[in-house]
């Protein structure tokens, strides 16, 4: 064999130097190419999440496209949450992992309070891990901001030691950059949708509120229609019954002038009851009807106007009964208001009352603790249907009843009753059943709790 030369060691050294050229060039050529591959997926990823607006659909979507796209096998996101990290996020073995750990433990709790990524090829040798999962051999975080401040951490994790490299950690920062500016813009839809639900729903609120109010507006406007109807019949049928026998009190018999002067003073009467009526609401809605609230014995004050009344009633074929409570307190009231309440209430039982009996009665009732004196007007009548009674104090309404039997009516006093108890501390209630009969009740305060305003609302009667 030829022994080799100084030329064939000259020719090798350049062979040499052209192989390791080569080399060189193919190892760049990977490393461009891997960072190119790297890029890509990075865009891949950032497009597919960049489309996600809603929060919790973005953290899922970023994991999925990180572990499948980059190739890591275990990946979470944790968002900081007070002093703990809440894990919202991932894929792989993670899984099972407790879903919250404290701000400071651990090495997503090192990257979070740092502000600082960490890469940790062998978790093994780093005092800050904590092992949730066995196979894990290696670890990169990467902190997660807004403005400065931490909200949350990218972890990924792999079973192999040194699979994770600075390469990695490189992609993983620029890529955790990519998600804070996601889930920023995920926060600021997540407010604006927050904001546009709560201006949804105001705006029903709103539409719901004035389609409330235009109904009540249209309510009244039938309920005064229907008042300035009932008012001029009622003031249309006394004038007429006075016109009439006026004139017959010129030409007619003078044996019958007797009867023709009580026609015209029970008439008479019908229309200072109308007016005062109307007076009174008037005097309400304007506030100028002063109250001259004092003791008063509501025993006295019953028994005189039952006894005022009774002959009313027995000319109707109706039994008044008067039930007294024995040591009836005081009441505070107004005596004039709460005469023309009682009165009300009296009326209206001798109207709508055909057979049987009437009974007046007082007592003490208590109501959340607090004693009322009480007033009662039971009648034996037809009774009120359940879906009037909740409008039979309103002004102006008048039920089917008083339109069905042509009882004369402005549908003004029950209203004037309970305007009138409220201004003197008290309430006004009832009792009804159809075919049963009614039970109107007035609460008042008691004289010896003038010092100190009634605390509870009257019951239910």
């Amino acid at each position: 064999l030829a022994a080799f030369d100084d030329r064939s060691l000259d020719l090798l050294v350049a062979i040499s130097r052209q192989v390791g050229v080569a080399l060189s060039n193919a190892e760049g050529y990977q490393k461009v190419h891997r960072r190119l591959a790297e890029l890509t997926a990075l865009q891949q990823v950032g497009q597919v999440v960049n489309r996600r607006l809603e929060l919790q659909p973005l953290l899922e979507e970023v994991v999925h496209q990180v572990g499948s796209v980059l190739g890591y096998p275990i990946v979470e996101i944790l968002l900081v949450e007070g002093e703990e990290l809440v894990r919202r996020a991932g894929t792989g073995a993670v899984q099972n992992v407790p879903l919250r750990i404290p701000l400071k433990q651990g090495l997503v709790g090192r990257a979070a309070c740092s502000n600082e990524s960490a890469l940790v090829r062998d978790v093994t040798q780093d005092p800050d891990y904590v092992c949730a999962l066995p196979q894990t051999k290696s670890e990169i975080v990467v902190p997660l901001r807004k403005g400065g401040v931490v909200f949350g951490v990218l972890n990924v994790e792999s079973a192999e030691e040194g699979r994770l490299t600075e390469d990695d950690r490189w992609l993983l920062e620029l890529l955790g950059d990519q998600i804070s500016v996601a889930v920023e813009n995920a926060a600021l839809y997540d407010r604006l949708r927050q904001h546009a639900d709560r201006l949804e729903q105001t705006v029903a609120e709103r539409t719901a509120e004035l389609a409330g109010a235009l109904e009540q507006a249209r309510d009244a406007d039938r309920l005064k229609s229907r008042f300035v109807s009932d008012v001029s019949h009622e003031l249309r049928t006394p004038l007429s019954n006075i016109r009439l026998y006026l004139e017959l009190l010129k030409g007619g018999k003078p044996g019958r002038f007797n009867d023709y002067l009580g026609t015209l003073d029970r008439e008479t009467g019908r229309l200072v009851a109308l007016i005062e009526d109307l007076l009174a609401i008037s005097r309400l809605e304007a506030g100028t009807a002063p109250l001259d609230v004092e003791p008063l014995d509501l025993n006295k004050l019953a028994a005189g106007l039952v006894e005022d009344r009774r002959r009313l009633f027995a000319q109707k074929g109706l039994k008044l009964a008067f039930q007294p409570a024995a040591e009836l307190p005081p009441v505070l009231a107004d005596e004039r208001a709460i005469t023309q309440v009682i009165a009300n209430l009296m009326t209206n039982a001798l109207q709508y009352t055909a057979q049987g009996e009437v009974a007046v009665s007082t007592g003490l009732r208590s109501s959340d603790g607090v004693l009322w004196g009480v007033l009662t007007v039971a009648d034996t009548g037809p009774g009120i249907p359940p879906e009037e009674q909740a409008r039979l104090f309103t002004r102006f309404f008048r039920g089917s009843l008083s339109r069905a039997t042509r009882v004369p009516g402005t549908g003004l006093g029950l209203a004037i009753s309970k305007e009138t108890l409220d201004r003197m501390g008290g309430r006004i209630t009832l009792k009804s059943r159809v075919g049963e009969g009614t039970e109107f009740t007035a609460w008042l305060p008691l004289a010896s709790d003038a010092g100190h305003p009634p605390a509870g609302q009257p019951g239910a009667g």
